[in-house]
């Protein structure tokens, strides 16, 4: 009996490993497709870089819609199993995606994670404020607009309930409930006296 509940348990756990890691569709590539790395090409670039495949992501830092293209300059950073960026204070710099596909810049906005697949074209020069950069380059085939995550420790509170009325004390033994801004305080029923 303790054999099947062991193998039960495994299958459950591998099943959810495999399940955390899984790419979406749209950033898939065939398997065993040597993917360009951001950082080679920042420490390294050489022309036998152009044309290859890349997948890459991070957060939307702005969006211009061009005549025939649009163009999202993007600060990035490293990829989750899952291809989700890695979102820290920690990046390696920015990079410049052209997609032919028209994108609503209340959709595609400033803060937006996202991850593309496309082949890397070289490098562009570009101003960030006042300062000269160069910008790698990615020509994209396939995006994926990952939703946005919610913070839940800032959404997430401990609550202690009395009987006469609960109170936002922090205790670590009660159950934690969803705070709700609109949440309004009980107050206390004060009886009337009918005697006068």
């Amino acid at each position: 009996m303790m054999k099947y509940i062991k193998l039960g348990l495994f299958i459950s756990v591998l099943s959810l490993v495999s399940a955390c890691s899984m790419i979406p569709k749209p950033l898939a590539v065939e398997e065993g497709t040597n993917l360009l790395n951001f950082n080679d090409i920042i420490e390294t670039s050489t022309d036998e870089q152009v044309g290859k495949i890349v997948r890459w992501g991070g957060v939307i830092a702005s969006i211009k819609n061009l005549k025939d293209k649009t163009l999202l300059e993007i600060v990035h950073f490293e990829l989750r199993g899952n291809a989700r960026p890695r979102i820290t204070d920690d990046s390696k710099g920015r990079f410049r995606l052209y997609t032919a596909d028209f994108l609503d810049p209340e959709i595609y906005k400033k803060g937006r994670a996202i991850s593309a697949v496309g082949t890397f074209s070289g490098f562009e020069k570009g101003l960030l404020g006042e300062r000269e950069m160069m910008y790698p380059v990615i020509d994209s085939k396939k995006l994926y607009l990952w939703k946005e995550e919610v913070d839940r420790l800032d959404d997430i509170h401990m609550y202690h309930h009395s009987w006469f009325f609960p109170s936002r004390v922090y205790r670590p033994i009660y159950r934690p409930v969803i705070y709700r801004p609109d949440y309004k305080k009980l107050k206390p029923r004060v009886r009337k006296s009918k005697i006068q």
